[in-house]
């Protein structure tokens, strides 16, 4: 699983956000093959060593590594009549998975707004809240024991979501700087499958909706999305989460706060999963630092409460090859505290440990 922050413009990524929260933007591009068809490859390497008080002792302080890759193909046509239809594949790679089909979708867009539909992130992915972060993400970056990490659970830092799942979904053009998303995925394949199984959800829909005033002294830019989908494993409740957060960018500083509701989606009556999260970064030049913190509430009678602390730096560099900049490099590193509480039953004691992450990806 990719960083969620990794710094590049990916080929014919949707345009929705209504303002950058991340220092040192790349100005890549993905490779044109001719007017109509692109290709854009991403490779990301991730050193971490940690220390976690509830892991074998002979297992911390051991550099380990990780490894992945995606590569998307897409192509992109305007017709005449100035409506724009277009199409993607994304394959990704990783130390433990190769050539797997990751996303394929197609979508068509003009003045209407944009309609998508196939395998890619919905609405409320999207358009969701989230915090300004640099180079691997800080406390949004996979350095948790979880998606391939290394210590610590992973943070309640964003919404619920039908993630890949075949979906369609819609997007309204902008609107004085107001954009709205929904999404609808039948069935939770992961666009593999159409099985419906014990576990499963159904009727998975998303809304997400994003603002950023047009007129204003600062980038403000105000996020918000719900998630809902009916739960097929017997006792566990069905899905409704939503989030909402705010972003503020001035000069080279960018400043974000966002809270996250699970509620008890998927699990036991009662069994609610909370977040809240903030975030500050700065932009100098090609580089960037940043810092944020993270506390995530569950009220399971086995879980833990969590706090995260982290701050990391990035660097980009984009040398001149022809006169353009065509590759993107990154190099950076975060540093993350995590601490969790004793259980609400007490059978676990709390514990504490921290994680160090060297990361470099590179783009084009």
């Amino acid at each position: 699983m990719f960083a969620k922050r990794a710094v590049g413009a990916l080929a014919l990524t949707i345009t929705i956000t209504l303002g950058g929260a991340v220092c040192g933007a790349s100005t890549a591009k993905a490779l044109d093959i001719n007017e109509y068809v692109s290709i854009d490859w991403i490779s990301e390497v991730i050193v971490g060593t940690y220390k976690d008080d509830t892991g074998n002792e002979s297992d911390e302080n051991k550099p380990e590594i990780r490894a992945h890759g995606e590569l998307h193909v897409g192509g992109k046509f305007k017709t005449d009549s100035g409506l724009t239809v277009g199409g993607e594949i994304e394959f990704e790679a990783a130390s433990d998975s190769t050539n797997n089909i990751d996303e394929l979708y197609v979508y068509s867009s003009g003045e209407f707004g944009r309609l998508e539909a196939g395998d890619q992130d919905g609405a409320a992915d999207q358009l969701g809240s989230d915090v300004p972060s640099v180079g691997f993400g800080q406390v949004g970056g996979f350095w948790h024991s979880e998606n391939n990490g290394f210590a610590g659970q992973a943070p309640i830092d964003e919404i619920a979501d039908s993630s890949d799942n075949t979906k369609i979904t819609y997007y309204t053009p902008n609107m004085e700087g107001f954009k709205i998303g929904i999404s609808w995925a039948p069935l939770d394949d992961d666009g593999e499958t159409a099985e419906i199984a014990a576990g499963e959800e159904t009727d998975q829909f998303e809304l997400g909706a994003k603002y950023s005033p047009p007129f204003t002294t600062v980038d403000l830019i105000l996020a918000a999305a719900y998630f809902t989908a009916d739960d097929h494993d017997e006792g566990d409740q069905d899905h409704s989460a939503w989030d909402a957060g705010i972003t503020l960018e001035f000069d080279a500083f960018a400043f974000g706060v966002n809270y996250v509701d699970l509620g008890d989606s998927g699990r036991g009556v009662g069994e609610d999963v909370t977040g809240a999260t903030l975030g500050i970064t700065y932009g100098v030049g090609r580089w960037g630092f940043g810092a944020s913190y993270n506390t995530s509430e569950f009220d399971a009678a086995a879980s833990q409460d969590q706090d995260a602390w982290s701050v990391g730096t990035e660097y980009i560099f984009e040398p001149e090859i022809s006169g353009k900049t065509p590759v993107t490099m990154t190099f950076a590193g975060d540093f993350i505290m995590f601490d969790r509480s004793t259980s609400n039953n007490g059978a676990t004691l709390g514990d504490d440990g921290w994680v160090a992450i060297a990361y470099t990806s590179l783009e084009f």
